[in-house]
């Protein structure tokens, strides 16, 4: 892909640059032997071309350069994550597992916002705010099974989805206790460990 420089004299031709360098094109800072990749810039001094002249982060102590809204790369990606959730859930959702925020509500709205194994809403929180009901989907297909909630994904993962793991603990969970303890007094507990 190229951009135009100028424009042509009569007769004569447009000159074409690459939009991003090639190997033929170094770093347009003195002393770097990097590809320009970055309009005519490495990574590294590309990163410094655009901090220039921004100053220092505004966020107290920060001594990083200022990249965009008056912050640091670092702190920029706090703020935006706490100002704009559904937009960062929206991108993790499709790089994750390829649906949109609507598609997820819709789920949600299916399952009436409640966990589709324990039917109770999610209860993790942090900050005052209840977490979302996380996707759960199969690792070999990407197919999406449901909403769950943190107990019953992390449950399921700890049996890592392994379905005759999971019939086995529910017929454990099932049958009847083969030894009974009896509930051993306290002040019983406490005699015999003075004793010895």
């Amino acid at each position: 892909m190229c951009i135009e420089l100028g424009y042509p004299e009569a007769g004569g031709a447009i000159e074409l640059l690459p939009l991003f360098g090639s190997l033929s094109m170094k770093c347009r800072a003195e002393s770097c032997d990097k590809d320009g990749d970055y309009y005519g810039w490495c990574s590294w001094h590309y990163d410094e071309y655009r901090a220039r002249d921004k100053g220092p982060c505004s966020v107290k102590d920060c001594v990083r350069n200022a990249q965009t809204r008056g912050m640091c790369q670092v702190h920029y990606v706090t703020w935006y994550r706490r100002n704009r959730p559904m937009k960062v859930m929206d991108t993790k959702l499709k790089g994750t597992y390829g649906i949109t925020i609507q598609q997820y509500n819709e789920l949600h709205a299916a399952q009436k916002g409640v966990c589709a194994i324990c039917e109770r809403p999610e209860f993790r929180q942090r900050d005052g705010k209840v977490f979302p009901l996380t996707v759960d989907h199969d690792e070999r297909t990407g197919a999406i099974r449901g909403l769950l909630c943190s107990n019953c994904n992390t449950g399921i993962g700890l049996f890592r989805h392994h379905i005759g793991t999971l019939l086995c603990a529910i017929t454990y969970l099932e049958s009847l206790p083969k030894i009974q303890i009896s509930k051993i007094d306290a002040d019983e507990l406490l005699d015999g460990l003075m004793k010895t």
